[in-house]
């Protein structure tokens, strides 16, 4: 094979591999699905379909529209209408919509905090039963939180009212949205109130 014929196959070879080079770069170059956005977007949202809402839910409370790190938005609770008492097992529901996809787990705490005299009552607890993590949740959704309450037997009677958020060890997520006496300024949403009889 002469010179010019291995200048002309060389120059080829060039002219592909560049044309290949460019298109490489341009693929790393383009933003690729986080682990997060991947791992929300993979999982199978039949497991938690009873906590996905097709309708606007329906709270017996008057606290909502409240939004969180302009992530979620707090649509209200359905709480028990009638006094509860010690040792009883209440159903407490929280209705969310998401806003915003979130990157991270946060847990829900839930103080019940008496009016007068007794002690806290603490309901921390992850979302959906620990089935559904709010980085999990998807932009758009609408879903409620069904959380059993065991009342202490020690507890108090009285009237108690019920504060709810979100957070991560001593990160609380901010309320960004929403007006007083519907939180307290420390990143709690008011839910409503409670009220525990004598056994």
């Amino acid at each position: 094979m002469t010179v010019q014929n291995n200048t002309k196959l060389i120059k080829g070879i060039v002219v592909g591999i560049v044309p290949l080079t460019a298109i490489v770069i341009g693929f790393l170059n383009v933003p690729q699905p986080t682990s997060a956005a991947k791992e929300r977007t993979n999982f199978k949202r039949t497991k938690v379909k009873s906590a996905l809402l097709e309708e606007a839910p329906k709270p017996n409370t008057s606290a909502k529209g409240i939004e969180l790190g302009s992530k979620i938005r707090y649509l209200g609770a359905n709480l028990p209408e009638k006094a509860v008492k010690p040792g009883d097992e209440v159903s407490l529901d929280f209705f969310f919509e998401v806003i915003d996809n979130l990157d991270r787990s946060w847990r829900m705490f839930l103080h019940i905090d008496p009016t007068s005299q007794g002690r806290r009552i603490h309901g921390d607890h992850h979302p959906v039963k620990s089935k559904y993590p709010t980085n999990l949740w998807q932009k758009g959704e609408k879903l409620v939180d069904k959380h059993l309450q065991r009342i202490p037997a020690s507890a108090a009677p009285g009237r108690y009212t019920i504060w709810m958020g979100f957070y991560i060890g001593d990160e609380r997520l901010r309320i960004n949205k929403g007006e007083k006496p519907n939180h307290d300024g420390s990143n709690r949403i008011r839910v409503g109130t409670l009220t525990i009889t004598k056994p």
